[in-house]
């Protein structure tokens, strides 16, 4: 039986790595085919057996593409004229999905407990209660625990901006979920149990606030932690820079965002 196998590299990997799929792919007895770049457009789709190109006019790409790409791993931005990467303008930063989530485990980690192990709950706390905050400073003073209540009450929605993340019981095979704050005092009792009735569950939950938008920040800032990288937004000014000046408004008006951090709630507003 024959077997065929095509590998796909990042831009921005290093050479050397690229020879070093042939090797492996030798040694488990699997022809291997070297080929030229792939146009981003059509050539991947005949690799899945995607219909014949379209020849009409409204069919064809976009001359001009700016894709900004917020994965797992990191985020790029890559400039494409006629569906083929501009090598020199390509930019990464190195902030991406795994970064949000250790940076949440550790907020979470030192205000209420020990998530550090907790990777793959505490990415499903990111994806269910993250936002964008398209003002961090007013979203901050909302969620100020010193804040008077006068102040909070003149910041229109500061109220909303804390939830609870029930935790998952795995015991009853219940999956965790979100809910308004309850800041009132049967709540906090009914988390020690102290309301619980016999053979009722105690309700164990996280009150989160500013997590919600400070660790979707890194995207945007990511000196916060410490990081000497600019933010996406200038990410995306130091890509252009490498293109000429002239194809700038072309790129500007086709622009693609894809990856899991794009599913934010404000990301598209905010960038």
């Amino acid at each position: 039986m024959r077997s065929c196998l095509k590998s796909t590299t990042s831009l921005l990997i290093v050479a050397v790595l690229v020879g070093r799929v042939c090797p492996l792919s030798f040694e488990r007895r699997i022809d291997v085919s070297v080929g030229p770049s792939l146009n981003a457009y059509h050539d991947v789709q005949y690799l899945y057996g995607a219909l014949p190109r379209e020849t009409i006019l409204s069919a064809l790409p976009a001359e001009c593409l700016l894709v900004i790409d917020s994965g797992f791993s990191h985020s790029t931005v890559t400039p494409l004229f006629n569906g083929k990467p501009i090598q020199q303008a390509i930019r990464r930063l190195d902030i991406g999905g795994k970064v949000l989530t250790n940076y949440l485990k550790e907020l979470v980690s030192i205000r209420h407990y020990n998530m550090l192990d907790e990777t793959h709950l505490m990415n499903d706390v990111k994806e269910a209660i993250c936002y964008v905050s398209q003002d961090f400073k007013r979203d901050l003073e909302g969620t100020w625990k010193g804040a008077s209540t006068s102040r909070k009450k003149a910041l229109n929605g500061a109220n909303e901006l804390v939830v609870e993340y029930v935790l998952p019981d795995y015991n009853a095979h219940k999956n965790g979920y979100r809910r308004p704050h309850d800041p009132s005092l049967n709540a906090k009792m009914r988390k020690i149990g102290s309301l619980a009735g016999a053979g009722d569950t105690i309700e164990d939950y996280m009150t989160l606030g500013n997590e919600r938008f400070t660790v979707p920040e890194l995207l945007f800032s990511p000196g916060d932690v410490g990081m000497k990288q600019e933010g996406l937004p200038a990410t995306v000014l130091q890509s252009l820079s490498g293109l000429p000046p002239g194809l700038w408004p072309a790129m500007l008006a086709n622009m693609l965002v894809v990856g899991g951090n794009a599913k934010f709630e404000g990301f598209m507003t905010r960038l």
